[in-house]
């Protein structure tokens, strides 16, 4: 198996896993007596984990930023870290794998850090897996062909495939906890492709559900995982939609393969959910019996509650970032700064391309036209911010990583100085194309924050729109920890701002946020 510019797997495997003892330490040594609202029990598991979390989605193992991000937050009191197999191609195992090894190195033991992962998407180079078996005449069993790109398994051989190439690129011998990753894409497809009653579409769900479950309770017994769950997208919709699931009743599929097995329990003790001020299902739909919401499902059957998204919320389509953006004046002009990186990017043509002995070596750096002939393209600051992080900075990267491995002698050390010119020319550039997209953005943070000051205590309302965000879910019944997205070690640092002081008590409230945000 291949890496994507850098190690398969981490050089050593870390053979430990998170301990009750361990983790109970972790917290203790950052804070948890003066600060008991920053750590909790995961469920049933005996672990504590911090109640902000690392969420590995579009963290990279190739991305210096992110690795510093993670590091910071493990030693600055963030012990629960997020992935799939499906982040960035695995990139965000391998992050977390390499991250693990050199934490340990600093003192930071392995069985203080809970380690959760998921598997059910099939893209990318799981998706060349994937088909290079339906050519050899051995599938994958039970495979969702959900759309060009992205196809969905959570049957028995697939689960136990992606698990070992999980342990191979985080590094370890076992994983703490594995989730089901949206299994409800079986149900979204048989209802895209009609010709199934919806009767028998959730006979054929309960089938797969159970078939997974009996994998993950054989993976517990050769101890490759500790703990399983599920994550879903649609524990929170209404109970009648297509696509609708359960906590209760997936917990209920976990006992009958208990019953089944002659068992006296079941490993499921983890469920995953977005939740955020603006999609607030998990708090509010009654989707058990007797009515009970989600989160007062997983409260009774003592669940772990991992929250996503919150900070990233979709509202009537459009996907709504809950946090405060920078004025953007004083930002350079598009045209300015774009003049300055096509000077530095001709230079590069003349003085240095030609050493590389590449045909088309002078146009590996062209960004100063790029980005100013589309820069009317990005109005929304989410978009652009998208497009920096997955095309423009990845793309940038390669080629500088590229460069520096073919030149030798004096034309290296030109290169070296023109790179120290260069970057900061191209950060103002791409900054001056964000602050283009920001008023808008700005516009409606600013609305929602001045809504959200109205529904938290006066000791909140000084706080970024982004803690008060986080701290109302950190406040909410049920909820154990929350995944934030903390690429940047500045994002970190406004994360755990968030646990600074006992979050407000979101229980009560979350009613009457959503008539007063709504409106």
């Amino acid at each position: 198996m291949s890496a994507r510019g850098g190690r398969v797997a981490c050089s050593r495997a870390v053979t430990e896993q998170a301990t009750e003892t361990a983790t109970q330490r972790y917290a203790r040594r950052h804070g948890a007596e003066a600060r008991p609202w920053a750590y909790r029990a995961l469920g049933r598991t005996g672990l504590v984990v911090s109640a902000l979390g690392f969420g590995g989605y579009r963290i990279d193992a190739d991305r210096e930023e992110h690795g510093l991000a993670l590091r910071k937050a493990v030693r600055e009191g963030v012990n629960l870290l997020d992935t799939s197999t499906n982040y960035t191609d695995g990139g965000s195992e391998r992050a977390i794998g390499h991250a693990l090894i050199d934490l340990a190195k600093e003192g930071v033991a392995r069985d203080e850090i809970v380690v959760v992962s998921k598997v059910g998407y099939v893209q990318g180079g799981n998706l060349e897996i994937a088909q290079a078996r339906e050519r050899e005449g051995r599938p994958f069993q039970d495979m969702v062909r959900y759309a060009e790109g992205c196809w969905h398994c959570i049957h028995p051989d697939f689960i136990a495939d992606q698990l070992g190439r999980s342990l191979a690129r985080l590094g370890l011998a076992r994983l703490d906890v594995e989730l089901l990753h949206d299994p409800e894409y079986m149900l979204m497809d048989a209802d895209h492709r009609g010709g199934m009653t919806l009767a028998r579409r959730r006979e054929e769900f309960d089938r797969r559900v159970k078939l997974a479950f009996g994998r993950l309770e054989e993976e517990r017994d050769a101890g490759r995982i500790a703990w399983y769950g599920v994550s879903s997208n649609s524990f929170v919709v209404p109970r009648d939609a297509p696509e609708a699931t359960s906590l209760a009743h997936v917990l209920e599929l976990a006992e009958e393969v208990a019953r089944e097995r002659r068992r006296s329990s079941h490993g499921f003790a983890v469920a995953q959910l977005p939740m955020n001020l603006l999609e607030r299902g998990a708090a509010l739909e009654k989707s058990g019996p007797g009515d009970a919401t989600t989160l007062e499902v997983a409260r009774r059957a003592r669940i772990g509650v991992l929250v996503n998204r919150p900070l990233n919320a979709f509202s009537d389509g459009h996907l709504v970032r809950l946090a405060d953006f920078p004025d953007p004046r004083g930002a350079s002009s598009i045209a300015d700064a774009a003049a300055a990186v096509t000077a530095l990017e001709d230079e590069f043509a003349t003085t240095i391309a030609p050493a590389l002995d590449k045909s088309d070596a002078s146009s590996l750096f062209a960004w100063g036209d790029e980005l100013l002939a589309n820069a009317d393209r990005f109005d929304d600051v989410l978009h652009w911010r998208q497009v920096e992080a997955d095309y423009i900075r990845p793309r940038v990267e390669h080629v500088m990583r590229h460069v520096s491995l073919h030149l030798v002698g004096r034309v290296r050390n030109d290169w070296t100085a023109w790179l120290a010119r260069y970057q900061p020319a191209l950060e103002k550039l791409l900054r001056a194309v964000e602050a283009r997209t920001l008023p808008a953005a700005r516009e409606r943070s600013a609305a929602l924050h001045e809504q959200l000051e109205r529904q938290v205590p006066q000791a909140w309302r000084s706080r970024s729109l982004s803690q008060m965000a986080l701290g109302l879910l950190l406040g909410t019944p049920g909820v154990t920890c929350v995944l934030a997205g903390m690429r940047r070690e500045a994002w970190v640092d406004d994360g755990l701002g968030a646990l600074e002081r006992a979050p407000p008590e979101a229980g009560a409230t979350w009613s009457s946020m959503a008539a007063s945000l709504d409106g």
